[in-house]
């Protein structure tokens, strides 16, 4: 039993929820690319593995192009669509081309409200560079971590090396395994040269 006093302080605050759920609205003028926009922002070149795959779109935009994408692909996954701006009823009601069959779910990333080990596969794509502080970040990653099922993958990107924003930072491989307690294998791949963004993977151990 908690006691009065005790509860676990959030990483986030009643501002940075509002500022979240209006966040999405920049999509919704964004051309609809479907797979290609997490393809080149993620650096994934196939989709196939997530054939079968319970998939979560951490942060998915006005046209829930994950979703849809993997199904013009052809690609038979369980993909629940994740944002913020979804806990709005206008949002929900005016999801561009909006269907009863779509899985939606509001949140924020800092506290996932999922059971542990749920999902096989997550995406995450222009998502933390919009956590602002470092703490919401680590918090995030350490989500993530959590719902992953063993053996279970996420991409997360774009990240960045600068001192400035550190909610998108680059951090050494073993300093961040130590960080979300060495439950996940982190791998760093260069997704841009010029510009320098690099793409997250966290690969849960079994």
């Amino acid at each position: 039993m908690r006691h009065m006093g005790m509860e676990n302080k959030r990483s986030f605050s009643q501002e940075n929820i509002k500022s979240a759920q209006k966040s999405i609205d920049w999509a919704q003028g964004y051309l609809d690319d479907g797979l290609g926009s997490y393809a080149t922002g993620l650096g994934i070149e196939s989709f196939e593995s997530f054939e079968d795959m319970k998939v979560l779109d951490l942060g998915a935009g006005a046209h829930l192009q994950f979703a849809r994408g993997l199904k013009k692909a052809g690609i038979k996954a369980d993909v629940v669509s994740f944002s913020p701006a979804f806990a709005d009823e206008s949002w929900r009601d005016n999801i561009i081309n909006r269907k009863e069959s779509d899985k939606i779910v509001a949140g924020m990333g800092e506290e996932l409200p999922f059971a542990s080990g749920s999902f096989d596969r997550v995406v995450c794509l222009d998502v933390v560079e919009h956590l602002i502080t470092y703490e919401r970040y680590i918090t995030f990653l350490k989500e993530i971590t959590r719902i992953l099922a063993p053996k279970g993958i996420a991409y997360i990107a774009p990240m960045i090396e600068t001192k400035f924003n550190r909610s998108a930072i680059v951090i050494p491989k073993e300093e961040l395994e130590k960080l979300l307690e060495n439950k996940v294998d982190v791998n760093w791949q260069l997704t841009r040269k010029v510009l320098k963004y690099f793409k997250l993977t966290l690969e849960k151990k079994e």
